[in-house]
């Protein structure tokens, strides 16, 4: 499984906001019991993968929103002349 960054700027902030809303909000006690352990977890992995830019899920399904392209360099085209004049 290839780890190269598969989430985009927005795609990143976006989890960042809700992971750390859902961490305020479990630490208020806002949220509480079996809810507040599930939302514990769930905001640190959505911060967890805004902060490294990638998501498992999307490497799963081959979803990228960082509009980068994870192509391999071409493959070597030449000869020993070089670009062949």
């Amino acid at each position: 499984m290839n780890l190269s960054k598969n989430m985009g700027t927005l795609d990143r902030g976006l989890r960042g906001v809700v992971g750390v809303i859902l961490a305020v909000l479990v630490y208020l006690g806002f949220i509480t019991g079996t809810w507040a352990v599930v939302a514990g977890v769930v905001s640190v992995l959505l911060v967890l993968t805004s902060v490294v830019g990638f998501c498992p899920p999307y490497a799963l399904f081959g979803w990228n929103t960082c509009g980068c392209t994870t192509a391999k360099p071409p493959a070597f085209q030449g000869g020993a002349g070089g670009d062949g004049d």
